[in-house]
């Protein structure tokens, strides 16, 4: 080997020798790394954000977030790690107003981000007082890429493009590989310091409230998003309790003419005290020391102007309504007055004897449904209190509330009228709120009464049952807004639209009235001359049902919140010795007929819809009288949507005959024997 090449193998050996030492030896350090970055900054680009590129696809594919947003919501941030798969972020949301709009985020929404942020995946904070920040700034990392994103776009559902017409831009600075080493980096994260230091952590009293209570966690959440006070300090819990105490008492001391003042001294701490001060010092509430006292019937009022005030005390409804306190429970049964209660029923039942009606032994059954759901209406917190007992505290589906259907001049009105007044007496006059003030808002506060009496809603807009209005109640009528040791109110509502297939169907109990009435003097009169008889019947069904529905842990059902009143009927039947009429509902209406099954028969049977099977199996229905698509929409609607209906102008398209057919025979023993008159409503049942 000549000495050239002796020296350059020599030379190999020790780099392979150097590369082996460790790059820290003592004080010292071999300069050995490639003075090549190990990074690469991409050009800037510009986009604009539309519904095909939304904001939202920008941070896709990363895994970790740093964000200033400017928001009055947090909604948005569920949707980073459910539906983009983030695994972790940090988020300071602009807009310090979103302390001041918890009323407006759904309570799964903060429960779920609660969660994350117990998990250590999630941080939330807002600006220090008297500070907005208004940037879209996003700093998105994942193991080997990162990205400046700097815009106009805010990640709702409208600024990010998702939904809308919004015109916004974004500017994305990328840098891939060993990007923690780039300036570009280092000086974004210098920046957003800026923003870390001026803002403060968000949902922390959330969290430690979910961390101490014991109670279901959404119902914790509910609790802190209907605080509004201006001392965070009150346990809401505790507020709402000592509110209703106070205002439970004061109804019962309205009975007695000797009792002027109510007054009440508690152990709770002052922030308690100073919050129940704010709510109830308007009706007339004053404070001394721990003692809360008011003068008693100026203070009530006050509290039922708006609304009447129902609860259960000393085993006994008792309800305020106008200047007076009285109770709606008997004290000792009474079997003439039973049975005067119990033919006044049937005498209204029977109404439908002077109406058209295609099916009268379904719609008698149906009149005696709503009258039974009323009268169990004032009971329905307390069978929500037994589920929960009984099926666990996490089991959140309540008593459905009521939807009565039906078209004009059949009868509805005036049932919730006959109704109404089987609950308060004959000289108490209860109105049902119309369709302006039905919004999830106006009926959360009425909830806030804390009254076991229901709200009642007449001829609710076909608009009402949105997104915005009764998807929203029904969703958490009971499941979010029904908080434990507070009179929840019962829903009623009529309307001339069904309820819509889809969630809102199984939360909903639909009740249809197929009646149609004439309007004459004379069954004006008789309807009338019902409503205004003094029916005792509810004074002796509610002291019934208060001795069962504590005593018979095997009368709670969960699937049916009138099953208690089904039994505590039967048996005012039995104590009079009267016998139970053909109409009397002895189960839920909706296990005997499909209402909306009953109205497809009808459509059929009357020619307004014409059938054929095609080469296909198809099964087309096609409307006969012109009908426009979105009303054939709705008639559509109707149909359960595991048989898989499809529309086409005015024709709705079935894949499988049988099904439909089957769907349609299970109310067919529903229907009066001879009222079936077309062939081909008679083919189109036997199908299958």
């Amino acid at each position: 080997m000549d000495t050239q090449q002796k020296n350059r193998n020599e030379e190999e050996n020790d780099d392979r020798n150097d590369s082996e030492i460790p790059n820290n030896w003592g004080s010292l350090a071999f300069d050995v790394e490639s003075k090549e970055p190990h990074f690469e900054e991409h050009p800037t680009e510009i986009f604009r954000i539309h519904p095909k590129r939304p904001l939202q696809s920008l941070i896709a594919g990363y895994d970790s977030l740093k964000m200033v947003m400017y928001v009055s919501r947090v909604d948005f941030i569920v949707e980073l790690f459910d539906e983009l798969g983030i695994s972790e972020a940090e988020i300071i949301v602009g807009d310090s107003m979103v302390t001041k709009h918890r009323s407006d985020t759904q309570p799964e929404v903060f429960l779920r981000l609660a969660e994350l942020i117990q998990d250590g995946k999630l941080t939330i904070r807002s600006p220090t007082k008297n500070r907005e920040f208004h940037e879209k700034w996003i700093l998105a990392e994942s193991e080997s890429e990162f990205a400046d994103i700097f815009g106009t776009a805010n990640l709702t559902s409208r600024g990010s493009a998702r939904s809308g017409k919004q015109s916004n831009q974004a500017r994305r600075r990328k840098v891939s590989g060993r990007f923690h080493e780039s300036p570009l980096y280092q000086d974004c994260l210098k920046k957003y310091q800026w923003y870390l230091d001026n803002s403060e952590v968000f949902l922390e009293d959330l969290v430690e409230l979910l961390k101490k209570d014991d109670a279901p966690r959404i119902e914790i959440v509910e609790r802190w998003i209907s605080y509004t006070g201006s001392n965070l300090s009150a346990d809401s819990t505790k507020v709402q309790a000592l509110v209703n105490e106070f205002q439970e008492r004061a109804m019962m001391n309205s009975s007695d003419p000797d009792i002027i003042v109510t007054e009440l001294t508690t152990e709770a701490n002052t922030a308690i005290l100073e919050e129940v001060e704010r709510i109830l010092g308007p009706s007339g509430l004053q404070r001394e020391g721990r003692r809360i006292f008011a003068h008693t019937q100026p203070f009530l009022d006050s509290r039922v102007s708006t609304f009447p005030l129902m609860s259960i005390n000393n085993d006994a409804v008792v309800l305020r309504v106008g200047n007076d306190t009285v109770s709606r429970t008997a004290e000792e049964y009474n079997h003439q007055e039973i049975k005067r209660g119990i033919e006044s029923i049937h005498k209204y039942v029977n109404t439908i004897d002077r109406a058209s009606s295609k099916n009268p032994g379904v719609a008698k059954k149906s009149i005696y449904e709503t009258i039974l759901y009323f009268l169990t209406s004032p009971f329905h917190h307390h069978y929500m209190t037994k589920g929960k007992a009984i099926l666990g505290w996490d089991y959140e589906r309540g008593p459905k509330p009521l939807a009565i259907y039906g078209n004009t001049k059949n009868g509805k009105t005036y049932l919730l009228k006959y109704c109404s007044r089987l609950l308060t007496g004959k000289n108490n006059i209860v109105s049902a709120y119309e369709d302006e003030n039905f919004t999830p808002k106006q009926i959360k506060n009425l909830l806030s009464w804390s009254s076991l009496f229901p709200i009642i809603f007449d001829d609710i807009s076909d608009t009402k049952w949105g997104k915005q209005h009764m998807d929203q109640i029904g969703r958490n009528y009971w499941d979010s807004w029904w908080q434990r040791g507070k009179n929840h109110s019962q829903l009623i509502v009529t309307s001339n639209k069904r309820v819509p297939q889809g969630q809102l169907k199984g939360r909903m109990k639909e009740i249809v009235m197929d009646a149609r009435f004439k309007d004459t003097t004379d069954n004006i009169r008789h309807v009338s001359s019902i409503i205004a008889e003094d029916n005792p019947i509810f004074l002796y069904f509610s002291k019934m049902y208060i001795e069962v529905m504590d005593g018979n842990q095997d009368a709670y059902d969960h699937t049916d919140c009138m099953h208690i009143g089904r039994l505590v009927m039967e048996r005012l039947y039995e104590m009079v010795d009267m016998s139970i009429p053909s109409f009397f509902p002895n189960e839920p209406l909706e296990d005997v007929v499909d209402g909306n099954a009953l109205h497809w028969i009808s459509l059929l049977n009357d020619g307004f819809v014409s059938w054929k099977r095609t080469a296909q199996g198809e099964l087309h229905l096609t409307f006969l009288n012109e009908e426009r698509p979105f009303e054939v929409t709705r008639h559509m609607d109707l149909i359960p949507e595991y048989l898989g209906p499809k529309q086409s102008g005015k024709k709705v398209i079935l894949p499988v005959p049988e099904e439909f057919s089957s769907w349609l025979s299970s109310s067919r023993e529903s229907i009066e024997v001879n009222w079936l008159q077309r062939r081909k409503i008679k083919k189109i049942l036997k199908f299958g």
